[in-house]
């Protein structure tokens, strides 16, 4: 699984990256067939807005893309926010895979 960050009107720094990396890197933990995840910060320079920083993964699973994203006052929050929002997703889709796949089977044992 290859994760690359990049920042977009924000300089991300080593600590912030590595940080990305190590929290989405648990997401294998819960789905392991993810092919690379993208992570983007992007920084919202309006004096009006709380929540500057705004995190957004891409994340490729064999036939389908997902995507989640969160805003936090700082990049190290908004990675906690969003890795919580791709395990959710991440779980779902397995448990859909799952089901469907006990779903044939079943019909496949009536016939």
């Amino acid at each position: 699984m290859q994760i690359t960050v990049k920042g977009k009107n924000l300089a991300v720094s080593d600590n912030v990256r590595d940080e990305a990396i190590e929290k989405l890197s648990k997401v294998k933990q819960v789905f392991d067939r993810i092919l690379d995840i993208q992570v983007v910060f992007t920084q919202d320079h309006n004096p009006r807005i709380v929540d500057k920083v705004h995190c957004e993964v891409t994340f490729h699973v064999k036939g389908r893309m997902m995507r989640a994203s969160a805003t936090a006052p700082d990049p190290h929050t908004a990675i906690d926010r969003v890795q919580a929002k791709v395990i959710r997703q991440a779980r779902g889709h397995k448990n859909k895979m799952i089901d469907s796949h006990r779903a044939k089977r079943e019909v496949s044992a009536l016939a």
